[in-house]
């Protein structure tokens, strides 16, 4: 519920908001151990706030990574274990968006899904074939090709020098 009330520091009204508690956040990252502890190697969307605000959250990640690696670089630990409820590895989770240092976005196939998506029975195609239509997230990485997917990978490393 919004409350308006005098802003006891200019006299104007000013509309207050609660906070936003989601009940479970999704969040994907570059890498993580099994205690949940993740790490972004890039910009990460404010997305470190979304896991400590939400009653659940489960990371994905491009991959897991042992603990001992998550302590060689702390600094690049935005969610800590205790914000995190579940760890769960899947790459090319952020397709058809990049993942930075990871792999590049790839702007023709996003560009096919919004024209395709344009309209109400456009976009029920669409999830209907990518979404439903795809038993888990390794018949959707086969459905986009694993050679293009590969490619997105090596475009972010040329581009990207520092990637591994």
């Amino acid at each position: 519920m919004i409350r308006v009330i005098d802003d006891p520091y200019g006299g104007k009204k000013v509309a207050l908001v609660p906070a936003a508690i989601p009940d479970v956040a999704i969040v994907h990252v570059n890498r993580a151990d099994m205690l949940g502890n993740a790490q972004y190697l890039g910009f990460s969307s404010n997305a470190e706030n979304i896991a400590r605000a939400a009653k659940k959250t489960i990371i994905t990640c491009e991959e897991i990574i042992s603990t001992d690696d998550i302590k060689k670089a702390p600094n690049s630990t935005t969610i800590p274990q205790y914000a995190v409820d579940a760890v769960v590895e899947v790459p090319y989770c952020s397709h058809p968006w990049n993942m930075c240092y990871a792999y590049a976005y790839d702007l023709p196939f996003h560009m096919e899904m919004m024209a395709e998506i344009e309209t109400g029975d456009g976009f029920k195609r669409w999830i209907d074939s990518w979404a439903f239509g795809c038993k888990d997230h390794e018949e959707y990485c086969e459905k986009v090709g694993w050679g293009r997917l590969r490619k997105l990978t090596q475009i972010e490393r040329k581009f990207c020098k520092c990637a591994s």
